[in-house]
């Protein structure tokens, strides 16, 4: 199962990277960082990855990465 999450992990972040965001962060902590900054954007996407992976999702994984966005959009 380890194995699977990291494979899954690995593919949201090269997702974020090809979507225009750092190879450092998940693109869910992505849609997270840029929802709690008002992007319209992310604020729908962030409904969709939270109906899917649990409510609060992209706002913990946020939370998890943070020190890893920049003041330009997570990127």
């Amino acid at each position: 199962m380890k194995y699977l999450i990291n494979v899954l992990a690995s593919i949201s972040v090269v997702l974020n990277t090809i979507t225009g965001g750092s190879y450092r962060n998940t693109f869910s902590a992505r849609v997270g960082y840029c929802s709690v900054n008002g992007d319209p954007w992310a604020i729908r996407t962030e409904k969709w990855i939270d109906r899917i992976l649990g409510d609060g999702h992209c706002f913990s994984e946020h939370m998890n990465e943070k020190c890893g966005f920049s003041e330009n959009g997570g990127g």
